[in-house]
């Protein structure tokens, strides 16, 4: 989409500095510098590869620095905001109200929740297996799910052929997670700040410390 629609047939080795540069320039003029420091990260992965194949002579990124500056979030959801969420979830499809609950409940990264399995779970021992090839770290670990989130998944209905638990047309996970944060966001009442996905997560971890629980228990809990 970034990419390879403005460029395309061109060939690697005649993209240059300034074209990186004017690249990047348009995606921060449209208002999404964020996106343009995520554009450049790949892009200069991807030439480095390029590089180190001899398909190209040079990196067209090398020296180009992040055009816009970042800082690390902190948002935390209050009790109040948590529950507004969990209710606002419920206007929406069924498999799109259990996924942000699931998120609520464990903590867990918003693709693990997502390309969930069945195979992956065992309801009657209340724990979800994540598989190494699925987890940010490659490694596998194994969630202990509170009877919430058991009485959820067995209420989530099971679309004959597809081991996804939270799928459409049961060949695919669910995705459309900007469309489903803007849905949400409509439902949600008015006042509530500005928040992300990765939010829940970190409000998991936090209320986690509020309760008193051992640092090193919370992370073994979020991998």
């Amino acid at each position: 989409k970034e990419v390879v629609a403005p460029w395309r047939g061109r060939r690697l080795p005649s993209i240059g500095k300034a074209d990186t540069h004017e690249l990047l320039d348009s995606i921060v003029e449209r208002g999404s510098p964020v996106t343009a420091n995520r554009v450049l990260a790949w892009l200069h992965r991807m030439c480095r590869w390029a590089v180190e194949r001899g398909l190209i002579e040079a990196n067209p990124c090398t020296g180009i620095r992040a055009p816009a500056a970042e800082t690390s979030r902190e948002r935390v959801l209050e009790d109040a905001e948590l529950k507004a969420l969990w209710l606002a979830s419920e206007g929406l499809e069924p498999r799109y109200a259990a996924f942000i609950k699931l998120l609520i409940l464990t903590g867990a990264r918003r693709t693990e929740v997502a390309e969930m399995t069945w195979r992956e779970l065992d309801l009657d021992a209340k724990i979800w297996t994540l598989p190494k090839e699925r987890s940010k770290n490659a490694r596998e670990y194994s969630v202990h799910l509170p009877d919430l989130a058991c009485g959820i998944l067995e209420t989530c209905p099971r679309m004959d052929g597809s081991d996804f638990v939270f799928t459409l047309n049961g060949r695919n996970a669910i995705t459309g997670f900007a469309m489903m944060k803007r849905r949400l966001d409509e439902l949600l009442p008015p006042g509530i700040p500005p928040w992300t996905m990765h939010d829940v997560r970190r409000t998991f971890a936090s209320g986690c410390a509020r309760l008193g629980i051992a640092i090193h228990v919370v992370e073994a809990a979020l991998n």
